[in-house]
């Protein structure tokens, strides 16, 4: 379950050192976490500064894989069973996600 679940994520470090906090945040808006509420973009930078435990701001595979809770391993799981696969088409920019996930969500991201 992490393991896949950690390659999913690592699909959105797009300049290959490690998963910085707006890549970080991509990657769940892909899964569908961050519907623009306040209350999930703090969970995100909390989940975020639990895993990155060397404190550089770029989380590696072995930092999720030790640090992401049960609860979003779960999910992504759930996802990733269900048949997503990352697009690097449609997830190399917030406004090619916008495409996808709508406006609202998108705007997120950038």
């Amino acid at each position: 379950m992490k393991e896949a679940a950690t390659k999913a994520l690592m699909c959105f470090d797009t300049d290959g050192n490690g998963l910085d906090q707006t890549e970080f945040t991509e990657a769940l808006q892909a899964f569908r976490f961050n519907r623009d509420s306040k209350k999930m973009r703090d969970t995100i930078s909390n989940i975020f500064a639990k895993c990155d435990v060397d404190g550089n701001g770029r989380l590696t595979a072995k930092e999720l894989t030790a640090g992401l809770p049960t609860s979003v391993l779960s999910r992504i799981t759930k996802k990733l069973e269900a048949g997503w696969a990352f697009d690097p088409a449609v997830w190399a920019t917030p406004s090619k996600a916008a495409t996808v996930m709508g406006n609202s969500e998108a705007e997120a991201l950038s």
